[in-house]
């Protein structure tokens, strides 16, 4: 089972997220706050990370240049809600080849996730 490390600051996305993907094979793990992101990262070593990128604290923008810049070097999918030039945007600027509006079917995301990660679901 892969484990995915969701960040997202509505706890309504992250409990619908979190227990789709979870009845789909992977293993997620949720921080708490911000500040937990490099221990979970350390701890879990997640294959790849599904990142928001509207959040009150950090943006997703700063959270994935601060993981590349602290060599994560797994997959990064932004999950928004934002316009589809923004998520290209910011998944160039923080090195993540993949985007996902969260206006798709949860099944977009998992499917994108089992493709990027077919050995471990």
């Amino acid at each position: 089972m892969a484990n995915v490390l969701l960040i997202d600051d509505s706890k309504t996305v992250v409990a619908g997220v979190k227990a789709f993907l979870s009845k789909s094979g992977f293993d997620v793990v949720v921080p708490e706050r911000f500040v937990d992101i490099h221990r979970m990262i350390q701890q879990y070593d997640p294959a790849a990370i599904v990142l928001d990128i509207n959040m009150p604290t950090l943006s997703g923008e700063q959270i994935g240049t601060f993981l590349r810049r602290n060599h994560y070097h797994g997959h990064i999918v932004i999950y928004s809600g934002e316009p589809e030039p923004r998520l290209k945007s910011v998944a160039a600027a923080i090195g993540a080849r993949h985007y996902v509006s969260k206006d798709a079917p949860l099944s977009q995301l998992a499917s994108l996730l089992e493709g990027l990660l077919p050995e471990t679901v």
